[in-house]
């Protein structure tokens, strides 16, 4: 360790640059990475995580400073391709050190991870390509969601010192924090159908499943009623149970008087999928003070409701719960 410390230290004060990019790799010779290396690397990093939950501005700086000066050692004395390719040390350190695939990482770990924030959940990946990264990428966690990007995919860099920005926060809490972020800012969500799905190939699997379904226990149970803003105004909804519903991860089934009928003087009932969060469970107080016509809702009306229009007009009555930044939301029939 000693040995590789004091070679560190005259490759920091050396670092030279090839003065042709095309001559790197023939000035730059990586070294073999043994596990004394694997160890220091790991080290940094320990102490750079360690550093953001304290707090400790200039001890995660240093932190990431050693890190950078092993990754230039290793890669023949210079920082210049030193993340080239696969087989140059940084790369090869970022998946040595990497966090099992599920499990959230270390400030300066890679790792892949699930979050949701607002109802939207979400895939983590963390560490980017260079040293202990100040990047994090965004990716749609279930088919029919809606995200922030149409693609499914969203790039977002965060800032490199997370000891300054978020001292004593994790990188899970960090990363909860910068999708709700990304949610206020771009205020169209997309939803994700199979297409957009294609390159992502972590959706799929267990620890993804786990975390949506740990995610829905805590939703609003179906037979309570909520508060949220519909077709320009607040109005008061009952979140229900469909058999045949459809309902993306995130969201729950909130039914709601129209107010009134094509067939009938009585009001009508539509059903939409709508985001966690944008409703808020209402107390029994609060709803006995309401004026809304959707206070009455009952599972039973709905259910009854539903069965009859599919019965005696072959109606669809399920719509799309549909965003617009100007108008709140709207329903709109598919």
């Amino acid at each position: 360790m000693k040995q590789i410390g004091a070679a560190m230290a005259k490759t920091s004060k050396q670092n030279h640059v090839p003065k042709r990019p095309e001559d790197w790799e023939l000035n730059a010779k990586p070294l073999p990475i043994g596990q004394a290396e694997i160890d220091q690397a790991w080290s940094f990093i320990v102490r750079h995580h360690d550093a953001v939950m304290a707090g400790d501005v200039a001890g995660s700086a240093n932190a990431i400073k050693g890190y950078d000066d092993l990754v230039a050692y290793l890669n023949g004395g210079t920082r210049f391709g030193s993340y080239g390719s696969d087989d140059r040390p940084g790369p090869y350190l970022l998946k040595k050190l990497a966090a099992k695939d599920g499990d959230e990482p270390l400030w300066g770990q890679a790792g892949v991870f699930f979050v949701h924030a607002m109802g939207m959940p979400a895939i983590v990946e963390y560490g980017g390509n260079q040293t202990l990264s100040g990047h994090m990428a965004f990716r749609a966690a279930a088919l029919g969601q809606r995200f922030v990007s149409d693609t499914g995919y969203i790039s977002h860099f965060i800032n490199p010192y997370p000891a300054k920005r978020w001292p004593g926060r994790t990188v899970k809490q960090a990363a909860e924090e910068s999708l709700q972020l990304l949610q206020q800012e771009r205020k169209k969500h997309a939803k994700i159908s199979i297409e957009e799905m294609r390159f992502n190939r972590y959706y799929q699997l267990d620890w993804v499943k786990q975390g949506l379904a740990l995610m829905q226990d805590g939703n609003p149970r179906p037979g309570q009623h909520v508060r949220l803003k519909a077709n320009g105004e607040y109005q008061v909804g009952l979140v229900v149970e469909l058999a045949e519903a459809n309902v993306p991860p995130g969201n729950i089934m909130v039914a709601l008087m129209t107010g009134k009928s094509n067939s009938r003087s009585v009001p009508g009932i539509i059903t939409g999928a709508v985001p966690v969060s944008h409703v808020k469970v209402m107390t029994h107080d609060q709803l006995v003070k309401e004026s809304s016509l959707g206070r009455y809702l009952t599972p039973a009306m709905v259910e009854a409701y539903v069965a009859t229009q599919t019965v005696f007009t072959g109606e669809k009555t399920i719509t799309e719960y549909c965003g617009d930044s100007n108008y709140g939301w709207r329903f709109k029939t598919q």
